[in-house]
């Protein structure tokens, strides 16, 4: 640790008495340092603000392209292999996350055991595994924790919701049913009255209004018929 110290201060005092020395140049050659300071800073916020105006207008141009041309569906084979590319470069950047972080803990691990017998680098590979951590829940453990809990608890209750639509559906069914039997019964029933009737005296004379109300009966048994078959269909 003490050599490590060395050179940083041996570094830091080579690039400061580098940046001495330009200044004093700059003095001797007549600018003072106000005036230095200025145009340097003058210099840069021009530079930035000419980098942030191309940026814009690229960005600009970028988006008007964008806006422009109509947006391209893609087939399901394509979004498949699309999706099956993004989860095959988020696998592969997780395995070169992970061999970084083995490298770099084993290069502080072996500085460690040269410097000192305090395992210091048990804390920068504390605080890095937790986000190497977080990078293998974002990779592997969403989708794990899908299939082995979202995924099924969307199944039972699209079941659920399929047994009650089912069930609605034999009610109201059920329902049908009986007015449609009702709506029939009653004009049958009512025609073989009349019908019953005519028999037992076919020489009335109300026979004529009997038949007439027995085939209106009939009529409309033949319309709730048809009815059910257009419901059918």
């Amino acid at each position: 640790m003490p050599f490590f110290g060395f050179l940083m201060a041996a570094f830091l005092f080579c690039h400061f008495n580098r940046r001495l020395r330009h200044y004093r140049r700059r003095i001797g050659d007549g600018d003072t340092c106000g005036d230095g300071w200025n145009r340097q800073w003058g210099e840069q916020w021009q530079r930035h603000a000419r980098r942030a105006a191309r940026r814009a207008a690229r960005e600009a141009t970028r988006w008007g392209r964008q806006a422009a041309e109509p947006a391209k569906s893609l087939s399901p084979e394509e979004e498949a292999l699309r999706r099956a590319r993004r989860r095959a470069g988020a696998q592969a950047g997780f395995y070169a996350h992970l061999m970084s972080y083995l490298g770099v803990i084993a290069f502080l691990a072996l500085i460690n055991l040269f410097t000192t017998r305090y395992p210091w680098f048990i804390w920068p590979a504390f605080g890095w595994g937790i986000g190497l951590f977080s990078h293998w829940m974002a990779v592997f453990g969403s989708h794990l924790v899908r299939e082995r809990y979202f995924d099924p608890a969307v199944e039972r209750e699209l079941r659920r919701e399929r047994a009650t639509m089912q069930t609605e559906k034999q009610a109201s069914i059920d329902e049908l049913s009986s007015s449609i039997a009702h709506e029939i019964r009653n004009p049958i029933a009512a025609a073989k009255s009349l019908v019953q009737q005519m028999g037992e005296d076919p020489t009335s004379v109300e026979n004529v209004e009997y038949a007439k109300v027995a085939l209106e009966e009939l009529e409309r048994v033949e319309h709730r018929v048809s009815h059910l078959l257009k419901y059918a269909k």
